[in-house]
């Protein structure tokens, strides 16, 4: 029972010297850290916001991916994002191909007429 009173007697100064600690910081410090962690957090609120531009102009579909995970508080699904960009991708792929077909047919009629 005495060991116990002791530890926490013990664990009750090392709380009030801990206290003490930062109660005797100067307010400046403290100052100074708020700030740093507001401009941190501003430049994260920047960088999300230009990766989540970055992410739309790649897959269109990708703006309710970052609503839905900002809704729920948690970070975005990958693998639902990078699905999306492979599906996006594989349009554009299928979009090119069509338009160098219809290119190649334009081509092919102009010979056609220029041989008649």
């Amino acid at each position: 029972m005495a060991a116990e009173v002791g530890t926490s007697q013990h664990g009750s100064a090392d709380a009030d010297f801990e206290f003490q600690a930062v109660r005797s910081m100067p307010r400046e410090t403290l100052e100074e850290q708020y700030v740093k962690v507001v401009n941190y957090n501003e430049i994260l609120k920047e960088d999300r916001g230009s990766f989540m531009r970055f992410c739309s102009e790649l897959i269109p579909e990708s703006d309710g991916l970052f609503e839905e995970a900002a809704a729920q508080e948690s970070p975005v699904n990958l693998s639902v994002l990078l699905k999306k960009s492979q599906d996006a991708s594989e349009r554009r792929e299928q979009r090119t191909r069509e338009v160098a077909a219809a290119r190649e047919q334009e081509l092919l009629d102009e010979v056609e007429v220029h041989k008649a």
